[in-house]
């Protein structure tokens, strides 16, 4: 019994064991088989997951594209087919999911024949508006009350079948549009098979529909204008999307939850695969519910064999395996050492040792929170790796040695002489710690950003460092996402500088047609009698400043957000700015019948340094829109210092409006000063404005260190006070004169004979320049391009040059250099003409050799004022008959005045001999007062200022008898 019961202990003290060995290696390899499928599926979800929101974006794009293009709609009514062609045409190239956009305009059934005879005028001679037959043929179509035909198409060629086809003949898209008009949002057809399609894949048309009025379902549908309908090829969008990404092994398909069971299916990668209905054969799938306009469409993915084989992972088997061959090799030692009871001790107490090792490094590896330990042994050059270590760069425990040159082989070649160098500052002391960020090889063959840390922990007897510990934590996604931060930054300067770029051309564009519609506009408000033609020519000037002050608001919005805002101090005069704006704004405050109530306290400093340009941009911005929206009761301007350092000349500056208007509701006062944005309910029809005037206000006065506040209640008016700090204050007082705020009249003006050269590549900029230099007597030749002036500029001495900069063959810089190295025309003035408008061209025209610039559209008092600097001229107002000029009695030297009447009157006259011509007459009247006023000649004087009126008349015959009278002044004179 004793033997059996021994036998039986032995048995069971190796049985035992290999029980417990196998449990733990089954529970093992569960557990790791159940973290592999969860890794697996959380992976699969992560792919599909980017696919999905790709997606998403994707078919959000094409319903942002049709809305830009029904905006068109809404600024121009309906558009010319050829701008609607331009617009539309830049999206195809980016977007090849699209096969067409169009503009479907509902037509009544009585405007049918009128659509379809003005659309084959347009070059579409087979047009006309057609339904499918029962067997699928065109035909035209039935009468119906209204239709919804492509009437814009782009592009034509590809979709000639589809223009003229009315959608309202089919129950889809019939459904879609009255959907789209009731709800007043985007609506979508189920599947359809597109008339132009030529593969297999299906279709679909989104409707955005253009309203007169949307705001109720009767005003829709009694107001509803049309459609823009984008024709979208499913397929070639899914396409777009996954091109991108890696979907080998993976299905996918799309659903229209929303349409009929027969009709969901809008596009399988693997039309042979499992559904979203049937059973799932597979572990992994992934499903998301997509919004596209009005449609609900769901998302499936699923795995193939394909995949499984591609990313089976076999962790749990090797588990399972070393299991069991650890369980078998287990009870063969146990067996052969049941009967070695000291060696089994002793190794009892190495593996005790062992295990107590290996608890401190396990103490140290939960330290470093989930980082890769290692431990190195500088002496030996042995280096632990830690479980967590090789795992994080795909490693398992057994595939990486104890060996240092396992890490030194994996640092990157770029990395590692600056990983040792840090090591070694560490080592010698000059550091308190180890840290460097190094390039890691994984297994996968890619490189890995590591945080590589540590700390000398042990040393020898004799001091030398001993045990070198530390620890790896993988920073990869920080170093991306900071080279994806630094390609974003990369990205968003070039998207500004193309932006610039674009405002640039956009401006130049623009202020070409510009320069002729408003110089042409101000010369006919001159020339017109008639008031209603006055007014039309009025209505133009006034439209085309409008827009001109909304390219100029645009600009400035840019400068500021590019940083490229300059702000000018000078000294100004507060009081001056502040009743010139008053007056600017009298009359249309008189025409409201409202009260203006200007206020200044005593003590306001009689000059300040501030940008007075600025600063007037932001008054005449608030003030108008004081104006704009009070319809009765007061405006009020009101200013006061608070001064603030006596011995600095500092003061803070504030400038209070206040009206009694329509007011401003709290929870709109916030977002007003935004770009683009206007009062909530606000008519732009009666007021209306872009939302760029109050941003640029609040942005140059926070420029000037101030800032603007409103305090405001609807319908009882709004206060916006103006807030400028630390103003410097001039204590000299002294009136300053700037010639430069003269203001020309061209009926007023006359110039001392003088001879300009015209510069612009545009003929209708030179014949607008012309036409104003020669009303007030300046002479004018003209050339298209830079080499043709240089010709001209020999044969005839300009005393003036106006320079366009960009035209063909040289431009105006080129021009101007090659005239300015000719010392013989250093002194001509050189004025660029140039409908560049931004602070570097400015910057560059100027550093060119330039005498100034105008910026185009030309404005006729800033040309005059240019002029002025460089010609002589003379108002019209100053002539008058009280001028001080002395008789011919008290002239002392008669007989020189009458020399210089024979010698520089008497041969211009031999030109007005014969025929009349207006210009010479003009130009013997101006010489003539030159003389008089030159030498004091009243006589003279009076005689040129008559003749003078006479042309400007055209009064042909009292010019014919002011010159016989002057023949018989001459005789007289010489008679004395």
């Amino acid at each position: 019994m004793d033997i059996n019961h021994k036998r039986y202990k032995k048995r069971f003290g190796i049985g035992f064991p290999i029980v417990i060995a196998l449990a733990i290696t089954i529970i093992l390899f569960i557990n790791v088989r159940k973290s592999e499928l969860e890794h697996q599926e959380l992976l699969f979800e992560h792919r599909t997951e980017v696919i999905v929101q790709a997606l998403s974006k994707k078919i959000n794009t094409y319903i942002d594209i049709l809305y830009s293009i029904e905006s068109l709609f809404k600024e121009d009514q309906v558009p010319e087919r050829k701008k609607f062609n331009i617009v539309v045409k830049q999206w195809f190239d980016r977007y090849k999911a699209i096969q067409g956009i169009s503009w479907n305009p509902k037509i009544l059934y009585e405007e049918k024949d009128h659509y379809e005879t003005l659309a084959r005028k347009e070059q579409y001679p087979d047009f006309f508006i057609k339904e499918l037959d029962i067997e699928g043929n065109m035909k035209p179509v039935s009468k119906r009350d209204a239709y919804f035909p492509p009437y814009y198409m782009e592009p034509y060629k590809g979709n000639e079948k589809a223009l003229g086809f009315d959608l309202a003949s089919n129950p889809i898209r019939l459904q879609a549009l009255e959907k789209s008009i009731d709800t007043g949002k985007p609506t979508a057809t189920s599947r359809i098979k597109l008339v132009q399609e030529k593969g297999n894949q299906f279709g679909v048309l989104i409707f955005i529909p253009n309203f007169g009025d949307d705001t109720t379902l009767q005003s829709r549908r009694k107001t509803i204008k049309g459609f823009i309908v984008g024709i979208l090829r499913i397929g070639d969008i899914i396409k777009s999307v996954t091109n991108d990404f890696d979907l080998k092994g993976i299905d996918l398909h799309l659903y229209d939850m929303s349409a009929p069971t027969e009709l969901r299916m809008l596009y399988s990668s693997n039309p042979n695969q499992i559904n979203y209905n049937d059973s799932k054969p597979f572990l992994l799938n992934f499903q998301k519910d997509l919004v596209f306009a009005d449609k609900n469409w769901l998302i499936y993915f699923q795995p193939n064999i394909y995949y499984f084989n591609k990313y089976e992972i076999l962790s749990s088997w090797a588990v399972l395996f070393c299991g069991l061959l650890f369980t078998t090799l287990l009870g063969f030692f146990l067996f052969m050492l049941i009967n070695r009871a000291d060696t089994i001790e002793r190794i009892v107490s190495k593996r005790t040792e062992e295990l107590s090792i290996a608890n401190k490094r396990w103490q140290f590896a939960l330290e470093g929170s989930k980082n890769g330990v290692w431990d190195w042994n500088i002496i030996t050059n042995e280096v632990y790796f830690s479980p967590m270590w090789k795992k994080m760069l795909g490693y398992e425990v057994n595939e990486i040695k104890d060996d240092l040159r396992e890490w030194e082989k994996r640092v990157h070649p770029d990395d590692l002489e600056k990983a040792y160098i840090d090591v070694k500052k560490h080592i010698s002391g000059e550091t308190e710690y180890y840290q460097n960020e190094q390039r890691i090889l994984c297994k996968d063959g890619t490189y890995k950003w590591i945080l590589d840390r540590g700390k000398i922990v042990e040393w020898t007897e004799d001091l030398k460092p001993l045990r070198f510990i530390g620890t790896h934590t993988d920073i990869d996604e920080q170093v991306q996402a900071e080279e994806r931060l630094k390609l974003a930054k990369i990205e968003a300067e070039e998207a500004n500088q193309a932006k610039s770029e674009f405002l640039a051309n956009m401006s130049h564009e623009i202020r070409t047609p510009m320069n002729a519609v408003i110089g042409f506009s101000e010369l006919l408000d001159k020339l017109i009698k008639e008031d209603k033609l006055r007014n039309y020519v009025n209505a133009i000037n006034t439209s085309a400043k409008t827009l001109l002050n909304l390219i100029n608001d645009i600009l400035d919005l840019s400068k500021i957000e590019a940083g490229r805002m300059k702000i000018h101090n000078e000294e100004v005069n507060l009081r001056t700015i502040l009743e010139e704006v008053a007056q600017i704004f009298q009359m249309k405050i008189d025409e409201k019948n409202l009260k203006l109530i200007y206020i200044t306290c005593e003590d306001l400093p009689e000059l300040i340094i501030l940008d007075e340009t600025r600063l007037r941009q932001v008054l005449l911005n608030i003030v108008g829109n004081a104006v704009k929206f009070t319809d009765q009761g007061y405006i009020k301007i009101s200013a006061y210092q608070e001064a603030i350092d006596f011995k600095e000349g500092k003061t803070n500056i504030h400038i209070s409006i206040e009206d009694t208007g329509i007011g401003i509701p709290p929870e709109q006062q916030k977002i007003i000063f935004e770009s683009f944005r206007q009062q909530e309910g606000q008519s732009t029809r009666k007021y209306g404005g872009t939302g760029l005037g109050l941003t640029i206000s609040k942005k140059l006065i926070e420029m000037m260190n101030g800032f603007i506040t409103i305090a405001s209640e609807k319908g009882k008016g709004s206060i916006f006070k103006i807030t400028i700090l630390n103003v410097d204050v001039v204590n000299n007082t002294e009136q300053i004169l700037d010639n430069n705020k003269t203001f020309f009249d061209i009926e007023k003006v006359l110039f001392e004979p003088a001879n300009v050269l015209v510069v612009d590549d545009i003929e209708m900029n030179r014949d607008l320049i012309k036409e104003i230099l020669t009303n007030v007597g300046i002479k004018v030749f003209e050339a298209e391009d830079g080499e043709k002036a240089l010709f001209l500029l020999n044969e005839f001495k300009p005393d003036l040059i106006l320079m366009d900069i960009r035209m063909p063959v040289m431009d105006g810089f080129e021009a101007t250099r090659r005239i300015k190295e000719n010392q013989k025309n250093i002194n001509i003035p050189i004025i660029a003409l140039t409908a560049l408008a931004s602070t570097n061209d400015q910057e560059k025209i100027m550093k060119s050799g330039f005498d100034g610039y105008i910026s185009k559209p030309v404005i006729v008092n800033e040309l005059f004022k240019n002029l002025s600097r460089y010609l002589k001229y003379y108002i019209k107002e100053d002539l008058k008959d009280d001028f001080d000029i002395t008789q011919k009695d008290d002239f002392e030297d008669l007989d020189k005045v009458i020399q210089i009447v024979q010698n520089e009157l008497i041969p211009i006259t031999e030109t007005l001999k014969g025929a009349l011509e207006i210009e010479n007459v003009e130009y013997f009247a101006k010489k003539m007062l030159e003389i008089a006023m030159k030498n004091h000649i009243k006589i003279l004087f009076d005689f040129s200022k008559q003749l003078i009126e006479q042309t400007e008349a055209f009064d042909i015959e009292g010019i014919a008898n002011t010159l016989n009278r002057f023949k018989i002044l001459i005789e007289s004179h010489k008679k004395m």
